[in-house]
């Protein structure tokens, strides 16, 4: 590997594990609380260094956002299979959705206590990703348009509304229990309702 590909590697290395430090240290203090020391810290690394990588807390918790939204994509750039049922697709997708949230409850917990002084230095684009995505999950299963009685994109806009709240969840509860283990229960609420969902 040619020595300028290998100091990129390298340097993307150094991010990847500041913005891990930074996100366990922001869950743990929380944002307003943390210092650049703090993550210097718990990365590994002096101060000094740290801010040869980054600017400051922003530019850190930026990269954090962008980070979560960049394996968000790719998450469901993993194709459903073929010949699955809706619920089966929705349990198989939101499965591996949740497993992602438990796994990276910290970034969660950092992105979402971010005090409201402290907005991303660009725009976010809210639940439309996620409702973008979900309304090309639902599409195979419409039927005229519709998933039941709603619109494909009002019935993905539901789903989003659930999956948000579990996400508010484990930003809440950090030692709850895995959420990947109430994703068939994700799947029956929302195609059935809560009278409908078994305990």
């Amino acid at each position: 590997m040619p020595r300028t590909r290998r100091r990129a590697v390298e340097v993307e290395r150094t991010r990847s594990a500041i913005v891990d430090a930074a996100a366990t240290t922001f869950a743990r203090t929380g944002y307003v609380g943390s210092t650049m020391k703090d993550i210097a810290t718990a990365a590994g690394y002096t101060t000094p260094t740290l801010y040869a990588y980054f600017a400051g807390k922003q530019a850190i918790i930026d990269a954090l956002a962008d980070t979560v939204e960049a394996e968000f994509h790719e998450l469901f750039g993993h194709p459903v299979p073929e010949g699955l049922t809706l619920e089966q697709a929705l349990e198989l997708t939101i499965q591996r959705q949740l497993v992602w949230v438990d796994a990276r409850r910290d970034a969660f917990t950092a992105l979402m206590s971010r005090p409201s002084g402290v907005a991303a230095s660009r725009p976010i684009d809210g639940p439309g990703i996620h409702v973008a995505h979900y309304t090309t999950l639902l599409a195979p299963h419409a039927i005229e348009g519709r998933i039941g009685p709603l619109a494909i994109e009002c019935a993905a806009f539901y789903l989003w509304g659930i999956m948000h709240a579990l996400f508010v969840r484990a930003t809440r509860e950090p030692t709850a229990a895995p959420l990947a283990n109430e994703a068939r229960l994700v799947v029956r609420l929302f195609l059935r309702g809560v009278s409908e969902v078994d305990a």
